[in-house]
């Protein structure tokens, strides 16, 4: 099953240049500003949205490019490394990603786009957890609780993001800011309401081996996902307010009235699609533009 979903994979991404093509996307040959984007698997939605031609920067000048777009590539325990110092820095394969392309040249406009540590409430809260337990998120009080789970307090269920995602703080601490106008973390996409779906879906089973859970351990309702999908993204828009970093929330358009993903926006459990994707560069760039505006006001 592995081995067709990356087959399948591949082949989306080697037609790509083509429907862009007959889409009538044109990328430019030179670009005055680039966005440079790295993350785990959350990231390639990005990549196969800009490689299709669904979007099209209203900046002809912008132009997004992929460092990092896999967890083989870019495993999320490693991100950063230590050095010969004792001093944190980007993990070998960022590292030379940037001087491949030329990143801190200093000879356009460059941003850095991370969308590192996205699926940690997936990996927490996807199956059922044993032991059961549950939490009020205190800017959704109106999701239920489940009165047969363990209740626990917010605090502790955020001490876990905080632990999971320290790796994030460590990788935006020891970034290089040198030629760099901006960072911008997008967060990942929230749940995907279906549990039919989700039961059903590849990347699921493909998880469900990797954390080693029982078959007959079933998808966890959509409420208790999207408070742990709320508490992951509370500790990341911290960790950006602490290091400077801009913090991006998922395109509204691509989310129901309560928050969950649209079924266009479905791709897997825990992914979102392509025209998700499209509809996240577009917000990067507004964000962009929103920053130049600030800039120079």
């Amino acid at each position: 099953m592995k081995g067709r979903l990356g087959a399948a994979e591949w082949l989306l991404e080697a037609v790509s240049p083509c429907e862009a093509f007959f889409r009538g996307h044109r990328w430019p040959r030179a670009a005055d500003a680039v966005v440079y984007c790295f993350g785990q698997s959350h990231s390639i939605m990005l990549r196969r949205a800009w490689k299709r031609g669904l979007y099209r920067s209203r900046d002809r000048a912008l132009r997004f490019e992929f460092l990092l777009s896999d967890n083989k590539e870019f495993p999320v325990d490693s991100v950063v490394t230590r050095s010969e110092t004792g001093a944190d820095v980007v993990c070998p394969q960022l590292e030379r990603a940037f001087n491949e392309h030329d990143v801190f040249s200093g000879s356009r406009e460059t941003w850095l786009l991370s969308m590192s540590h996205t699926n940690a409430y997936n990996m927490y809260g996807l199956f059922e957890p044993d032991p059961l337990f549950d939490f009020v998120h205190p800017a959704r009080p109106d999701l239920p609780v489940r009165p047969e789970a363990q209740l626990l307090p917010y605090e502790a269920v955020r001490t876990k993001f905080v632990q999971a995602a320290r790796g994030l703080d460590r990788l935006f601490k020891c970034l290089p800011r040198k030629n760099v106008t901006g960072i911008i973390h997008l967060e990942g996409p929230p749940p995907n309401p279906s549990r039919e779906y989700c039961s059903t879906s590849v990347d699921q089973v493909l998880l469900r081996g990797a954390l080693k859970r029982d078959k007959g351990v079933p998808v966890s309702p959509r409420e208790f996902r999207m408070k742990l999908w709320k508490c992951q993204s509370d500790v990341h828009q911290q960790i950006c307010i602490d290091n400077g970093v801009t913090y991006v929330t998922p395109p509204q358009e691509a989310l129901d009235e309560e928050g969950y993903l649209v079924p266009v926006a479905w791709h897997g459990a825990t992914h979102a699609s392509a025209w998700y994707g499209a509809l996240a560069l577009g917000k990067i760039e507004s964000v962009i533009a929103n920053r130049r505006t600030a800039s120079h006001a």
